[in-house]
């Protein structure tokens, strides 16, 4: 089944790429979105809870929303009204927004934060597994606005994905970026990178992939954030930092861990 669904998403995404029509509502294909847009209504709750606890702890004030919310410009997605849960925060004025692209703030804030730790103003990335690449678009935003400049934002993905994410960010005008499809990707990157980021993509694989990934790509990057959402944890990975994931959307016996180094 995961085959079948797997082929599927990937014909969505190549559809999307050559026919302006589909791309206008990719997201709202219901195998597309058991994939990349699955994110509930009361998942986005807890996740504008969290985002509030991290401007609360980073006195990350006046956040640019309307910004962050462009994610929902392109793919007709599904969006819901958080005007309730939105109300106390400032610089918004657009409050019916995906959950999913509360989800990509809620990491975008985490990630940053990350970096902020690890003392980088000038960042060069990799993301295995983007999506989309709405990830991409909202970290880039958050970045941009609190003085981080990501020289370059290099995404690995499956070919149809790979391009979906090119026209994608293009469309939303998200500069530096360069989206690599798996076959090719070891062919045109470069030695070094400072961040490898992976969200609900690298523990999915099987062992041989993660394996490749790990020598191949994790190896060249100084700093790693991922989030392992199938266990257990490859053990070709050094962990160094582990955290429970919030808030948790994996199984209870099994819960979705953030990993850094």
């Amino acid at each position: 089944m995961q085959q079948v669904n797997s082929y599927v998403h990937e014909k969505i995404a190549m559809d999307a790429v050559l026919n302006d029509t589909i791309f206008q509502s990719f997201k709202r294909d219901n195998n597309f979105r058991s994939i990349l847009e699955h994110v509930s209504y009361e998942q986005g709750i807890e996740y504008i809870s969290y985002i509030k606890q991290l401007i609360a702890e980073n006195t990350l004030e006046n956040l640019a929303w309307n910004k962050y919310v462009e994610n929902d410009i392109y793919g007709n997605t599904i969006k819901f009204n958080y005007a309730n849960q939105l109300n106390d925060i400032q610089n918004i004025d657009i409050t019916t927004i995906s959950p999913s692209t509360l989800r990509y703030i809620c990491f975008g804030l985490q990630i940053y934060n990350y970096i902020k730790q690890i003392g980088k103003k000038e960042i060069s990335i990799i993301e295995v597994g983007g999506g989309y690449g709405g990830q991409c678009k909202v970290l880039f935003d958050i970045c941009s606005q609190f003085g981080v400049n990501i020289k370059t934002y290099t995404l690995i993905d499956l070919e149809s994905m790979s391009k979906l994410q090119q026209k994608y960010l293009t469309k939303l005008n998200v500069k530096n970026i360069v989206t690599l499809s798996n076959v090719e990707c070891l062919n045109k990157l470069v030695d070094t990178y400072d961040l490898f980021i992976s969200n609900y993509a690298l523990g999915e694989f099987t062992t041989d992939v993660q394996n490749f990934y790990i020598k191949n790509i994790l190896n060249r990057c100084t700093n790693y954030f991922i989030t392992w959402n199938s266990p257990p944890i490859n053990s070709n990975l050094k962990v160094v930092n582990k955290k429970e994931e919030i808030p948790q959307t994996g199984h209870a016996q099994f819960p979705n861990i953030i990993l850094t180094n």
